[in-house]
């Protein structure tokens, strides 16, 4: 069973792929990294890259300079922190408009 448990964004960064253009690194947790254990296990996913929990802001390929631009007119509030009640499933094929929501999952308190 999977509880509630709490993500604190930590800064705001950007790379020179479409997928994490601009993107919040999360500050990892014990919590994250059980559920996200879980999750390759389900799916029998064999992970080789290095885990980074995060939330992606924007998908594309933009200009480094506009990145830039868009980093600066964001700000994350000091100890910011949000609750994760809830998970959902997205079948993620083809284009990111063409994304499939599969299922919602409330996490039990």
């Amino acid at each position: 069973m999977m509880k509630p448990f709490e993500i604190e964004p930590k800064e705001i960064r950007a790379e020179d792929t479409y997928f994490r253009a601009l993107y919040c690194k999360a500050e990892p947790n014990a919590e994250l990294e059980e559920y996200h254990q879980k999750a390759l296990e389900i799916f029998g996913v064999q992970d080789v890259n290095v885990y980074m929990p995060h939330l992606s802001l924007y998908y594309g390929n933009i200009p480094q300079f506009t990145k830039d631009e868009m980093i600066a007119s964001l700000a994350l509030p000091n100890s910011m922190k949000f609750l994760v009640d809830r998970i959902y499933l997205y079948r993620t094929e083809g284009e990111a408009q063409d994304w499939l929501r599969v299922g919602e999952y409330p996490l039990i308190k």
